[in-house]
């Protein structure tokens, strides 16, 4: 039993999760969104006015291809032309952020007509880039880690099966090729003045998220070198029994939240049993040893969706997470009395007192992204201005819809 001295958003639960999804995206939609339709995922907005300022940059692409992810899922379920229509916006403005930087398999983390001050001074100028050519009137902010790109790659290779666009789907095989061949031409992500990218590294230290890319290249070009790139790549982990995740060497949960995004799209796409089998090894192992019992929706709606070996108690604490989940997420103030367990864990370089089980949702920080920020954490400050776009909530319950792991009335 926790004791909190935080926001109580209890009555939310009251709410069915079609209700909450459908008042979230409502409100992403009104707040969320900038003329460029990237994500404004945290926004200063006091509750008692309309204004909205974006304060944080650097995640735009990530959480802007979640929602695109969010919307393939949804789309696929209800063939809604409103789902649609914003679903091929996101794919533009996706395809914009590789586009404006003019530099083959180069990503911008955001891009925008101005440099406000908050954008000022997350970046402190560095980073900073002026568009040319169509965008000379743009900005765009690059040093892009590894983070962004799995989940553009993710999303991207998401809605290439479900947009009936041909156009669209150019966008999508022209960008995530050029992503692939970027990195076969270099072993790693290169920023535009040459330099190597922060955490970019994509070669056989960390198996998993290069294999995931060739794995998307191939289905969206047919490419025969991807395939034989790949073939390549597996040969080396199967013969030396290389893991393609070392989960034991993370310390933080976000580390193990872009895994599981690499194994979705890994498993799901490979047509080989011998490799599928493999891979689908691999994240048991993973899962068994390091996610499961973590009170991570996240981690258990891709669980369900990989593994049909499941039995489905991942399922049932998915559910109980979303129930939880409030319709409004602000960053207020928590400090929560733990019980006599509590860990301490090692999180940017100094030790936390952290729960030993995982805090109930409504209790957490209402960061960003929850399913990213440890699932222990008790304490955190906030003054309730700072709102965040619940974007996370719909991926995991458009995903589990789209898995028929809940159902449209609940």
């Amino acid at each position: 039993m926790y004791n909190s001295h935080s926001f109580d958003s209890s009555h939310d639960h009251d709410h069915s999760l079609e209700y909450k999804a459908n008042t979230i995206e409502q409100d992403l939609l009104r707040n969320h969104l900038t003329e460029d339709d990237l994500l404004k995922y945290r926004v200063y907005m006091p509750s008692d006015t309309s204004e909205v300022t974006q304060i944080d940059f650097g995640d735009t692409i990530l959480f802007t291809s979640m929602y695109l992810s969010c919307l393939s899922f949804k789309y696929s379920i209800t063939k809604d032309d409103d789902t649609k229509k914003q679903l091929e916006k996101e794919i533009t403005a996706l395809h914009k952020a590789m586009e404006i930087t003019g530099k083959q398999g180069l990503l911008a983390r955001y891009y925008g007509k101005e440099i406000t001050p908050e954008l000022a001074k997350i970046s402190n100028h560095k980073g900073l880039n002026h568009g040319i050519g169509n965008f000379k009137d743009y900005v765009w902010y690059g040093n892009t880690s590894k983070d962004q790109y799995i989940f553009f790659i993710h999303s991207l290779t998401l809605a290439y099966d479900l947009v009936d666009n041909e156009g669209l789907r150019a966008l999508i095989r022209n960008d995530i090729t050029s992503l692939a061949d970027h990195l076969l031409k270099n072993g790693r992500l290169i920023d535009i003045d040459g330099s190597t990218a922060r955490y970019s590294e994509l070669s056989r230290k960390f198996p998993l998220n290069k294999l995931s890319l060739l794995q998307s290249a191939y289905h969206v070009s047919g490419n025969e070198k991807y395939k034989k790139e790949l073939k390549k790549e597996f040969n080396f982990v199967d013969n030396f029994n290389w893991p393609l995740y070392f989960y034991r060497l993370s310390l933080k949960q976000y580390n193990d939240v872009l895994a599981v995004i690499s194994y979705h799209n890994l498993i799901r796409l490979e047509q080989d049993p011998e490799r599928r089998s493999f891979f689908l090894k691999d994240f048991r192992r993973c899962w068994r040893n390091k996610l499961r019992g973590s009170g991570n929706p996240l981690f258990d709606v891709m669980h369900e969706a990989i593994d049909s070996r499941s039995d489905h108690k991942a399922r049932n604490e998915l559910i109980l997470c979303l129930e939880d989940f409030p319709l409004e997420k602000r960053e207020h103030t928590i400090k929560i009395d733990v019980p006599s367990k509590s860990r301490f864990a090692l999180i940017r370089m100094r030790f936390e007192k952290q729960a030993k089980e995982p805090v109930p949702i409504r209790l957490r920080p209402q960061v960003d992204s929850l399913w990213k920020k440890s699932s222990f954490s008790i304490n955190f400050k906030g003054d309730g201005n700072i709102k965040n776009s619940g974007v996370d909530f719909l991926f995991v319950y458009w995903m589990a819809r789209y898995y028929n792991l809940i159902r449209e009335d609940m």
